[in-house]
C-alpha cells in the first residue's frame, strides 16, 4: 500500500504583470514521530529544491518551536 503524506498545498498570486509570490501551507511531522526533527528539515530541504521561485512564504504547522532543536534553527 502506497503511504501518503501531507507536507503542503501550494497557491501563486500574481502581484504585477512580472511578480508572483508563492504561498506554500505546510504540514511538517509531529514530535510524535520517529526521529522528527530530521523528517522535518528533510521535508523542507524538498520544498527549497522543488519550488521554482525565490518569492515564496510558508504558513501553517510546522510542529516547532523557537529553540526546539538547533538543527531547525539554521
Amino acid at each position: 500500500a502506497k503511504k501518503t503524506t501531507k507536507e503542503y498545498i501550494q497557491a501563486r498570486f500574481g502581484i504585477n504583470a512580472r511578480v508572483t509570490i508563492d504561498v506554500l501551507n505546510v504540514h511538517l511531522h509531529s514530535n510524535r514521530s520517529k526521529n522528527s526533527e530530521e523528517k522535518r528539515c528533510q521535508a523542507l530541504d524538498r520544498l527549497f529544491t522543488q519550488l521554482e521561485t525565490k518569492n515564496f512564504l510558508l504558513i501553517g504547522d510546522m510542529n516547532f518551536g523557537d529553540f526546539d532543536a538547533p538543527k531547525e534553527q539554521e
